[in-house]
């Protein structure tokens, strides 16, 4: 039987950028398409394989004066497709920190941005929203 791992542990690794402490990371997830036959005479019809995909990840962390985020999503506003293009990984860690398992990302792009939402009457942190659109993962 295999160790349940906690999902507080992780760190998120992004090619050319130094700030990259998340408070959650949230939508990794791959998908196949099934596409149905009817073949003449068959009452069920067959399923095989369809197209992958992938889903896009949405990372969030408390807002600072780092702008790295911002100007990472400004380059894809601009349509820098060079500098808006990043691979990453999602590392999860165990207590101790160390390295459990490595989600490689590839073409990681920023689809969305949401800088935060305010309210004078509340005491917590605001939070910040990237979503990136990514073309694959893969378990490295």
């Amino acid at each position: 039987m295999g160790i349940y791992h906690k999902r507080y542990a992780f760190r998120i690794e992004i090619d050319g950028i130094e700030k990259a402490a998340f408070r959650t990371c949230d939508g990794l997830q791959a998908n196949v398409g099934v596409v149905e036959e009817n073949e003449g005479g068959q009452l069920a019809p067959t399923k095989e394989l369809g197209k992958a995909s992938y889903d896009n990840v949405t990372l969030t962390n408390g807002v600072t004066d780092n702008t790295e985020m911002w100007e990472w999503m400004k380059a894809a506003l601009n349509g820098d497709d060079a500098a808006a293009e990043k691979d990453l990984d999602i590392v999860q860690l165990d207590r101790a920190g160390n390295e459990l398992k490595r989600w490689n990302c590839f073409s990681a792009k920023p689809a969305r941005f949401m800088p935060g939402s305010w309210d004078a009457t509340s005491e917590e942190n605001t939070v910040e929203e990237l979503e990136l659109a990514i073309e694959r993962f893969d378990l490295a």
